[in-house]
């Protein structure tokens, strides 16, 4: 047996060689970890970031903004916000994970009630049939014409068979027959369709949600690794600061279409990208080339797990250009505000009334103000409007408003019988040919009667509205009062050719030159009658003397028209740009000069004369109620007029004013319309509130008194 004291030795023997071994155990692992750190660390990569090899090298674009719009004075008009949208990225989906990732993608949406897009023709309850009502959708049409051009030009079954495009789409995308009826998976076939016709590819991702809160955000970034190529990624989104300010002359933009694919892409592709998003109407669509950025390019290096591992700009981009409109957008406003309070008092009025066509269809009207001596336009106003951030949700609702017609460009591409705001211009031809002088006196009889043994008999508002006549009265007095028969007399004198003429000269009937798409008009002539298959008479003529005939143009025309009598016959282009601003650099890229549109050079004196008369009309005539005791210079000529065409009197007469300011020295013109307003004082009122704010501008800017 051993002692108590070799026992003891022992027991700290083997104590020791444990902690020996522990030691040299540990110093081991110690030194295989330096090693790998090491290699990891220095010999494979120089700063100490882990190399990997790539598995794929991928060309992305870096995405440029839009550029901005402002008014005259710097207001921000339209700009861009930033947003977060959900993507799926070919580049890190596996093919044969598609289904999974979007089931999944799917079934988060579903939770937390979050609508997805769904552009297939097809019912939403099975069995899913061809939907005969996409061919009303020009969304569902392109893309299902898209679809079969792509995928199968030769299934013509699609069309016939209710169940053919369903069933092929399942057979493509590997829909099972047990989840056909599933409506789970007729989504998920939405989205695979979506990407299919918006031509998905590793270049390309496809946007699956847009403006995505920060709630839902929260929950796909806790599922990402359930969800292996989709991803959350910031973009623009287009955001129209004033609301409903304007909107029908900033227009809007939206996904580039194939006509638009060829325009943008005629000599080579401009900087512009398949999937782009360009201006569609307005000013968004007219200076696309100055809004538009170039996108940049990178390239991503991708790993074997799909992981974006590294990237390199190969090129750089460029953010569009800042556009400066020669609106005045708190005028604008002003303009659209009169507008709608006018417009429902003047429905208001005509339903209290007993009489049919007082005013109670009256839903609609647009205003223009432009400088004469420039062309440039400072109000172009149509309502009702809509607001266009909210376009897209509210499209269907505003397409359907049949009695309204929010969708219409009223200024530009409304046209309207002139009434007797066209008498300047009759005044103008019969002055100038001769036909008249200032001192040559008409007699109001009431009723013309030269041609009544013919059937036509024309009579004078006056007469037809209480026997009266207007006496004995000369040009000036004729504007005044906006008598009728003188002006039968002076057009029936003159004959159509002469009228046509100054007319023509004067801006009627003609483009005005602005840069948005505008309606030319009608202008009363013997030539337009002919193409329609009629024949001109002598009633014609003086119809069209008096505004009516075949004449209509568009408010914006009318303002034309207008500054070019005043200026003596000099018409400017009319124009919406200002200038072009680089963003960056604050250079001016472009500034718009004044461009003279024609030029008739009328007599000093005879401008002089209707501008006298058209004072005259606001001091004593028929816009005298409206601007009794006005403390400021101005001239105007009132009209109401009849629909062109019309037997019987089965709607309101159309409300118009057209004037000028200041007096002396005119620096702006405002054209009224008011559909269907019954009453020129209608109009009337609209110009005057933008009257009030151009003299209240002035004074506010220190400048000496206007009278």
């Amino acid at each position: 047996m051993f002692k108590k004291k070799d026992r003891h030795t022992l027991n700290n023997s083997i104590d020791m060689l444990r902690i020996v071994i522990m030691m040299v155990f540990f110093c081991v692992a110690i030194f295989l970890f330096s090693l790998k750190l090491f290699d990891l660390q220095i010999l494979k990569h120089e700063d100490g970031v882990v190399e990997q090899t790539p598995k794929v090298y991928k060309t992305a674009v870096l995405e440029m903004s839009r550029g901005h719009i402002y008014d005259r004075n710097g207001n921000t008009l339209v700009s861009n916000k930033k947003v977060f949208n959900i993507v799926v990225d070919k580049s890190t989906l596996s093919s044969e994970d598609y289904n999974t990732t979007l089931l999944n993608f799917i079934d988060l949406c579903e939770k937390n009630n979050i609508q997805l897009f769904d552009n297939l023709p097809l019912t939403s309850d099975y069995p899913y049939v061809l939907d005969v009502g996409y061919i009303y959708d020009d969304k569902k049409t392109s893309y299902l014409n898209k679809f079969i051009a792509n995928f199968a030009p030769e299934n013509h079954k699609f069309l016939s068979d209710d169940t053919a495009l369903y069933d092929f789409l399942c057979e493509k995308y590997g829909i099972s027959d047990e989840h056909k009826s599933d409506k789970t998976y007729r989504t998920l076939i939405a989205i695979r369709y979506e990407m299919d016709c918006n031509d998905f590819e590793y270049t390309k991702t496809c946007t699956l949600l847009s403006d995505v809160d920060e709630k839902f955000r929260t929950v796909i970034s806790e599922n990402l690794h359930n969800m292996h190529g989709i991803s959350i990624v910031s973009g623009d989104q287009r955001y129209y600061n004033q609301g409903t300010l304007a909107c029908h002359l900033l227009g809007r933009i939206g996904k580039m279409n194939g006509d638009e694919s060829a325009l943008y892409y005629k000599d080579g592709n401009n900087g512009y990208n398949y999937d782009d998003r360009v201006g569609k109407e307005g000013a968004e669509k007219a200076f696309e080339s100055y809004l538009h950025g170039v996108d940049g390019v990178e390239e991503l290096a991708i790993d074997e797990f799909n992981n974006i591992i590294d990237r390199k700009t190969v090129k750089e981009g460029k953010n569009g250009y800042s556009v400066y409109l020669t609106i005045d957008s708190d005028m604008q406003r002003v303009a659209e505000d009169a507008l709608a309070d006018q417009i429902d008092y003047a429905r208001r009025l005509g339903l209290s009334d007993t009489k049919p066509y007082n005013g109670e269809d009256c839903y609609a009207g647009s205003v223009v103000a432009m400088n004469p001596k420039t062309g440039e336009v400072y109000v172009l106003a149509s309502y009702p409007g809509f607001d266009l951030n909210t376009f897209s949700e509210d499209f269907t609702t505003l397409n359907n408003d049949t009695t309204r017609r929010p969708l219409i460009n009223r200024a530009t591409q409304g046209i309207y019988p002139p009434g007797s705001t066209f008498k300047i211009a009759t005044s103008i031809a019969a002055l100038c040919e001769g036909i008249i002088t200032p001192d040559t006196y008409i007699t109001d009889k009431g009723v013309y009667t030269k041609y009544a043994d013919r059937g036509y008999d024309p009579e004078c508002w006056i007469y037809s509205n209480s026997h009266m006549t207007h006496g004995t009265i000369n040009v000036k007095q004729a504007i005044e009062k906006s008598c009728n028969y003188f002006f039968y007399k002076v057009g029936d004198d003159m004959g159509i050719d002469s009228l046509t003429k100054y007319a023509s000269l004067l801006g009627l009937g003609e483009e005005t030159g602005i840069e948005i798409p505008e309606s030319t008009g009608v202008l009363a002539s013997p030539k337009y009658k002919d193409s329609r298959g009629f024949i001109w008479n002598p009633g014609d003529t003086l119809q069209a003397a008096i505004g009516q005939s075949d004449n209509v143009f568009t408010p914006l025309q009318l303002c034309s028209y207008m500054s070019a009598v005043i200026n003596g016959g000099k018409r400017y282009k009319a124009t919406l740009l200002s200038s072009v601003v680089d963003f960056y650099t604050g250079e001016t890229v472009y500034e718009t000069t004044p461009v003279v549109q024609s030029d008739v050079e009328l007599p000093e004196d005879v401008v002089e004369l209707v501008k006298s008369a058209m004072k005259s009309v606001v001091v004593d005539g028929t816009a005298r109620n409206v601007f009794d005791d006005y403390p400021y210079s101005i001239g105007g000529k009132t009209g109401t007029a009849q629909i062109s065409g019309s037997t019987t009197k089965n709607q309101s007469d159309t409300a118009l004013f057209v004037g000028f300011a200041p007096y002396d020295d005119p620096e702006i013109v405002v054209s009224v319309i008011v559909e269907h307003g019954d009453q020129s004082a209608r109009a009337s009122e609209v110009a005057k509130a933008v009257f009030d704010y151009y003299f209240s501008t002035i004074e506010g800017n220190g400048e000496q008194d206007v009278e």
